[in-house]
């Protein structure tokens, strides 16, 4: 077929027509390209096995014999018209099936060595060559047929793997460990390891401890020690820590009054500048109370109120009139 003969073809192709698949158009190339190599073959093994015989011949027949030059190979010629018809009838089925075929011409050429070394892709030796690009009504492929495909595959890994996550602070053990010691639970504290500190020592929850018996609380009357109830101290428990950190300090220092000392005894060597007065909320009124009741009903030690309270210096060489909880 011409390359006249060839944009007529394509000018008539309707574009409304649906090919199914790719597939199938580059298993028709690929056949009609196989088919067109075995007949190139074939008609070059037999061209050369013509010129060895007819070599053999013009060793006993004199030079100055024009020889007959030999007629076209008829089986090669037929095999291809049968090709042609082949495709043609294939073609015109494909049609009734709503289906678009594009015809591959194949030219006969002079068979030569450099026929054997072309590729199926090159549109400068294969002159039936046709650009996918030329070719306007083709179906699209489903999104679930990929197997023809497998670079999408690759693109939507590497998306997914390029997504990155957003952490949850909430989730972090840190995190969850801060909340629990502010909380009062079960907690990993710190614990010096030589030179170094390491998160490995497991802290007990608070709890909250016995009230104070001593006399001093029991036989006065400026005590509210004696008339505290279990419901009542573990209610300000409760309360006390699910405060935060903040609200803490401010309950401490709201809760502790400090008066100045009036006198000292002579010769002493005490550096304590005042006297504490702690109180614990009761019905929304201020009851006074002795140190260790007040460390006791809140679970905490002395170090913290009096950190808490300003007072950074350790509290060994210091001593309080009431009874005092051992660090």
């Amino acid at each position: 077929m011409e390359d006249g003969e060839n944009e007529e073809f394509l000018e008539n192709v309707d574009i409304n027509d649906d090919v199914v698949t790719l597939r199938d158009l580059f298993e028709r190339r690929k056949i009609l390209l196989r088919k067109k190599k075995e007949i190139l073959n074939k008609q070059y093994y037999a061209n050369k096995l013509a010129a060895e015989n007819q070599q053999q011949e013009l060793v006993s027949v004199p030079l100055s014999g024009e020889l007959e030059q030999e007629p076209p190979n008829q089986n090669l010629t037929s095999e291809l018209t049968t090709l042609t018809t082949i495709l043609d009838t294939t073609s015109t089925q494909n049609r009734d099936e709503n289906i678009t075929s594009i015809d591959v011409n194949i030219n006969i050429v002079e068979p030569n060595k450099n026929d054997l070394e072309f590729s199926s892709d090159d549109s400068v030796t294969d002159p039936s060559f046709v650009a996918l690009s030329d070719i306007t009504n083709l179906k699209p492929l489903s999104p679930a047929n990929t197997e023809w495909f497998p670079e999408r595959e690759i693109e939507n890994t590497a998306k997914k793997n390029g997504r990155k996550r957003k952490g949850n602070p909430n989730n972090w053990k840190r995190i969850i460990n801060k909340r629990q010691r502010m909380m009062g639970e079960e907690y990993i504290g710190f614990k010096k390891d030589g030179t170094k500190f390491v998160q490995n020592d497991p802290k007990p929850a608070r709890i909250m401890g016995p009230i104070c018996m001593s006399k001093r609380c029991f036989s006065g009357k400026a005590m509210y020690c004696p008339k505290l109830t279990e419901e009542v101290r573990s209610e300000i428990f409760k309360t006390y820590w699910k405060m935060s950190l903040h609200e803490k300090k401010m309950y401490i220092a709201s809760m502790v009054d400090k008066t100045p000392t009036t006198r000292k005894t002579k010769n002493s060597n005490s550096r304590r500048s005042d006297t504490k007065v702690y109180y614990l909320k009761v019905n929304d009124k201020k009851e006074r109370v002795c140190l260790k009741t007040f460390l006791e009903t809140l679970g905490i030690k002395e170090w913290t109120v009096r950190y808490w309270l300003g007072e950074k210096t350790t509290i060994d060489n210091e001593s309080e009139p009431s009874a005092v909880v051992a660090t």
